[in-house]
């Protein structure tokens, strides 16, 4: 494996299995700290992870991830706050839109490109791709 950005500002690896690419990777991430075989023990959600921030390379670090079905306690009242957010950022009435597009002010969908096809199933259209 070619580490397709190996200058990159930030970089991030999970756990690389084969030992060639793992010290390929551990190269990137400085070497000296953290060797190939740190990169094949890595246990799932947790990552290395060097950054750059203002043109200053950091040195690397360990990062993990809660896996999703750890939740924490409130995660749904949480979810539900960042719906809102986002509707009240992002979203207008249905009804509101529903006006302007029977005004023709809007058009849900156009046919500009060719490779689209636009099929009509009642109020909802469905874009088909040729086969």
């Amino acid at each position: 494996m070619k580490p397709s950005s190996p200058n990159a500002g930030t970089f991030v690896t999970f756990r690389v299995n084969e030992l060639d690419d793992a010290a390929s990777v551990a190269r990137h991430l400085g070497g000296e700290l953290i060797g190939a075989s740190d990169l094949q023990r890595l246990p799932d959600h947790e990552a290395y992870v060097r950054l750059t921030r203002a043109g200053a390379l950091h040195e690397f670090m360990l990062a993990a991830h809660v896996h999703p079905s750890a939740a924490p306690v409130g995660a749904a009242a949480q979810e539900a706050k960042l719906i809102e957010n986002g509707r009240h950022w992002y979203a207008r009435p249905l009804a509101e839109v529903e006006a302007e597009r029977q005004a023709g002010a809007i058009t849900m969908l156009s046919n500009d490109e060719p490779e689209i096809a636009t099929l009509s199933a009642g109020n909802a259209a469905l874009p088909a791709y040729p086969a």
